[in-house]
């Protein structure tokens, strides 16, 4: 009758060691699930973070003080929808005279002339292309309206500069070739092609295209 007492209880044992160790792994598998997920969340979290950016720039033309405000909301994709808010606020009545929605690819603001007025006007980084080909956004100053005016189309163009000239370049390096325009921002703020791209290709000699093209954009600069 010992023997059959202690059976019954050892199969008592085994069952409560067993539902134990299920236990144990259940709490251990629940554990893992919400470690898992605490750890997507974290991961969703930072990048968002990394998407949500937000920058400002002063902005001097003239007697005015403007501040460029520049707010990254979501991540950028070719050819999709914008993923930034910008504005430029007139400091003094604190009004906004440009508030935008743009694609941008990063979060940088610039300041260069490109208009001719002396007056640095605003570029906003849009994103880079093939061989790292820089493209900006473009807003100049507007003295006399005392505001600033968008660019259209000046987005399309390839690392642009303006030269001692006047004139905008651009020049876009792609394969063994270098393709190389001639622009102006003319009077109204309007974005005006000088002349037709030409195309050189890297460490070839000079057979003179080049200082023909830049002269006939000279020749049609406005005030020439």
């Amino acid at each position: 009758m010992r023997y059959l007492t202690f059976i019954p209880a050892l199969m008592i044992a085994g069952c409560t060691i067993g539902t134990t160790e299920d236990n144990s792994r259940t709490s251990r598998s629940s554990t893992t699930a919400n470690e898992t997920a605490d750890t997507v969340n974290q991961r969703n979290s930072r990048e968002s973070q990394d998407d949500f950016q937000r920058i400002e720039k002063r902005l001097i033309a003239g007697k005015r003080a403007f501040r460029a405000k520049l707010l990254v909301f979501g991540k950028y994709e070719w050819e999709g929808p914008a993923n930034a808010l910008l504005q430029i606020v007139r400091e003094d009545k604190n009004v906004a005279v440009v508030s935008d929605s743009i694609s941008v690819e990063r979060a940088e603001l610039d300041t260069k002339d490109f208009n001719g007025d002396g007056i640095s006007d605003l570029l906003v980084y849009f994103s880079s292309g093939a061989r790292a080909n820089a493209f900006y956004h473009l807003y100049v100053s507007e003295q006399q309206n005392q505001k600033y005016s968008k660019v259209e189309g000046f987005e399309e163009l390839s690392n642009p500069y303006l030269d001692s000239n006047g004139i905008v370049q651009t020049s876009s390096l792609y394969s063994d070739k270098i393709g190389t325009g001639y622009f102006e921002v003319g009077p109204d703020n309007q974005l005006r092609r000088l002349t037709g791209d030409f195309e050189s290709t890297v460490g070839a000699p000079d057979d003179g295209t080049e200082g023909r093209t830049y002269e006939e954009a000279l020749q049609r600069k406005s005030g020439k």
